[in-house]
């Protein structure tokens, strides 16, 4: 199993997380998207990806809050020319986020 770590500043709602797949060089992306609402003290994480070309993208998300330990586990699996299970997890620090993707 791969895994990837990634920290993000709490200042970046948006980042896209590329992992390879595959022997050649294509890439799978997964973006990220960060929600906060001051007024609600609601944290939410959107997680798109985009390795079908021309189809539309499956978009999961999900509410962080100290009952589910600040985290978020996003799962895909792919069934293309490469098979794989795709672990995401996004964790909330004080100072940063912390995303982790296991394949």
């Amino acid at each position: 199993m791969n895994k990837i770590y990634v920290e993000v500043p709490i200042t970046t709602n948006q980042t896209t997380l590329s992992i390879p797949c595959g022997d050649d060089e294509s890439l799978w992306h997964f973006t990220v998207i960060f929600n906060e609402n001051e007024y609600l003290h609601k944290r939410l994480v959107t997680v798109m990806d985009n390795f079908d070309d021309g189809e539309n993208p499956a978009v999961q998300s999900m509410l962080v809050t100290n009952e589910n330990n600040r985290t978020a586990t996003f799962e895909y699996h792919i069934d293309k020319d490469v098979k794989a299970d795709v672990k995401l997890s996004v964790y909330y620090c004080k100072e940063c986020r912390i995303i982790t993707a296991e394949w």
